[in-house]
């Protein structure tokens, strides 16, 4: 009797199988993908990092919204850059090599490059649908293609440039207002400047200078005179600062990081140039501020306005000492607060600070 029971149910399974051929095959293939997650990753998880690239354990599986039979699901590792699936390999051992090969890749054509991934590439080590699984080779051509906006390549371009001597002008006030004689001859100095370039996908982001490396001091001239200075009052106008250029890349007023109470003058190969005073009067400041102004100098009027000039690389007044006009104070450079070199230049007006634009 037991027997005949056993057949009996043996036959209703086999007929269900036969009319249900679908449900069963499709039974078969989810048990067949948990049996293979749980035989694949049963291995203790290993987390480990690189100068390029992060690994991580974690199964997954990407279908697109489609079935996906067991078969078609190959253990592999996912690679992912600024958090987008790229594609998968199935041996991550190389990766490193890869990734160097592709900053190898887009360093090319520039002079003294070195490139870097903006955000880290991560790996993820899961199951992944076999249409998502590339050769080492065809994943490299894939980032080099279509992912070369995370790829940051830095430039570094050094060259000589001169750097002009300064005149500098003592007044003997015991000789006629004709007298004129050089006591020393000038000399241009010689320094190496570096600039660092950044480019993304081939275009160019920023530009500055990296490091400036003195091959020679110039020699300054000097030369007497005996024209007596004035009494260090200006003429309540203003003679424009830089000796270099007019140009102004940010103005008074207020901007994205806040007031800003004067104006920026700069232009490409400013660095060391002469900064000029904007008219008679006496230094009040010759200074040093690590946290703002850096190298500056303040000149009195003598008239209720005081110039303010800052980021200096070099001063050549002294607190004390009367300025004509025109004369040469100081030289452009990117002390203090400072990203690039520039002249940060401000009048102040009865202790306030005005905008400097309206006295030219």
């Amino acid at each position: 009797m037991q027997n005949k029971n056993i057949s009996e149910m043996v036959n209703v399974i086999v007929k269900y199988i036969k009319n249900n051929k679908k449900a069963v095959t499709s039974m078969a293939c989810i048990a067949a993908i948990v049996i293979t997650s749980c035989v694949v990753f049963a291995r203790k998880p290993v987390y480990f990092e690189s100068e390029n690239t992060v690994y991580l354990e974690k199964p997954v599986v990407l279908s697109e919204n489609k079935t996906v039979a067991a078969a078609d699901l190959v253990p592999a590792y996912g690679v992912y850059i600024n958090e987008e699936l790229v594609a998968a390999v199935e041996d991550a051992s190389d990766l490193d090599t890869l990734f160097e090969e592709v900053l190898a890749s887009a360093s090319k054509g520039y002079t003294n490059a070195e490139a870097k991934f903006i955000n880290t590439p991560k790996t993820l080590k899961g199951l992944f649908d076999a249409e998502y699984v590339y050769s080492a080779e065809e994943l490299k051509v894939k980032i080099e293609k279509e992912y070369s906006q995370y790829i940051e390549v830095r430039s570094y371009v050094t060259v000589e440039v001169s750097v002009p001597y300064k005149v500098i002008t003592k007044y003997d006030s015991s000789k006629d207002e004709d007298y004129f004689k050089i006591k020393k001859e000038g000399k241009d100095g010689i320094n190496k400047v570096t600039t660092e370039t950044i480019y993304i996908n081939g275009e160019k982001q920023s530009s500055s200078v990296f490091e400036t490396e003195t091959v020679k001091e110039p020699v300054n001239k000097v030369v007497v005179t005996g024209k007596t200075l004035k009494s260090g009052v200006g003429s309540g106008t203003f003679a424009w600062p830089s000796a270099y250029t007019h140009n102004i890349f940010s103005g008074f007023g207020y901007r994205e990081d806040g007031y800003h109470g004067g104006i920026d003058i700069n232009d490409n190969g400013m660095y060391g140039s002469d900064i000029l005073a904007a008219d008679s009067g006496t230094v009040i400041t010759a200074s040093y501020d690590e946290y703002g102004y850096g190298h500056h100098v303040e000149i009195d009027h003598g008239n209720g306005y005081v110039t303010r000039y800052a980021h200096c690389s070099d001063i050549y007044v002294s607190v004390g000492e009367k300025v004509s006009k025109g004369a040469v104070i100081a030289a452009v450079g990117s002390t203090g607060n400072s990203e690039a070199p520039h002249l940060h230049f401000e009048i102040i007006e009865n202790g306030v600070r005005v905008d400097p634009t309206m006295f030219f």
